[in-house]
């Protein structure tokens, strides 16, 4: 089975948003939630972790996310943007 995975994506330069999605297996949800679980509650810096630790579902995330901001027209250095993933856990 597999279920979407619905997530935000910002241009942090002018906060401009898009919503994205990526569907999931049963089991990358488990892996996922276990992930952000170990998260820094203060920072929740992840991202460079999450390449790391789930690269085939960062890469996913990270292709929509550069897609949407090819959209948005977003004036920023390549590569810079955050994404918010919406009540994963």
């Amino acid at each position: 089975m597999s279920a979407p995975l619905s997530f935000s994506v910002e241009d942090i330069y002018s906060g401009r948003m898009r919503m994205g999605t990526v569907e999931l297996s049963d089991e990358e949800w488990v892996q996922l939630r276990g992930f952000l679980r170990d998260v820094d509650g203060e920072t929740g810096i992840y991202n460079a972790d999450m390449e790391e630790r789930l690269p085939d579902i960062f890469h996913r995330v990270n292709d929509v996310a550069e897609r949407l901001m090819d959209e948005m027209d977003a004036e920023h250095p390549y590569g810079e943007y955050r994404v918010e993933l919406e009540d994963v856990l």
